[in-house]
């Protein structure tokens, strides 16, 4: 075997067999990793990463839909376009702001879906469980509570430094966004959302994920570069598709 072809296999699995232990540790210690290493996981999980388990179709909504369907726990839910575009919307503007750098577990991949605590008490509390998602996702006064790692960059002047800060509880972020086109807001660093007096204002009762993938179903752009991904009410990943 030709000597080239032999070291470009040897790459291949080399970071294929990186990759695959980084995302088994994504929930432990990941922290300690730079940012070389997380962006060739993000690389790998673009090109070669397996994607969600009923990902929004979201493109319908650039068709005069108001609403489309997918399936989340066994059942159909109806998703209003309002929702699906304005996350996208949210999801762009936290790469702008570079809040996050990756829509994938390392840095940003979920979101928590909130009411204010006076809609919550008289709307929605009583409901069964099985209406409370579909609820929210029609409730005007719905915040997102997006979640994001602040990883460093690599060109980061002094990566050591910040590395050494993102292991701090300070540096984990919380972004708001909402579905009424405002802009998100992204609240002070906190070691903890009980201590965060904007995030009392807010019951959670839902989550939604998102995961960049070269096939996914949303795109925006990003100074001037594509970025493809994925949301889903379904946390699971899928090889193939059903």
């Amino acid at each position: 075997m030709n000597s080239s072809i032999l070291r470009c296999l040897l790459v291949i699995v080399e970071v294929l067999f990186f990759t695959s232990w980084l995302y088994a540790q994504s929930d432990s210690d990941a922290d300690q990793y730079g940012p070389r290493e997380i962006e060739i996981a993000y690389q790998y999980q673009v090109a070669f990463g397996q994607r969600m388990y009923h990902p929004l179709k979201g493109q319908e909504c650039f068709l005069n839909k108001t609403q489309l369907v997918t399936r989340y726990q066994g059942k159909d839910l109806v998703v209003p376009c309002r929702f699906v575009l304005e996350s996208r919307r949210h999801l762009k503007e936290i790469l702008e702001q570079e809040v996050a750098k990756y829509l994938f577990p390392l840095d940003a991949d979920h979101a928590q879906l909130a009411v204010p605590l006076e809609i919550w008490n008289e709307k929605i509390r009583n409901l069964p469980g099985e209406q409370i998602l579909p609820a929210l996702l029609q409730e005007p006064a719905l915040v997102a509570i997006y979640r994001t790692a602040q990883r460093p960059t690599l060109a980061d002047p002094a990566p050591d430094r910040i590395i050494a800060e993102t292991k701090k509880p300070e540096a984990v972020r919380n972004v708001l966004g909402f579905f009424d086109g405002r802009p998100v807001i992204i609240l002070p660093p906190n070691p903890s959302d009980s201590d965060d007096p904007e995030l009392q204002k807010y019951h959670i009762a839902g989550e939604f994920y998102f995961l960049a993938h070269r096939l996914g179903e949303m795109v925006f752009s990003v100074r001037g570069k594509q970025v493809l991904f994925d949301m889903s009410f379904d946390s699971e990943l899928a090889a193939n598709l059903p």
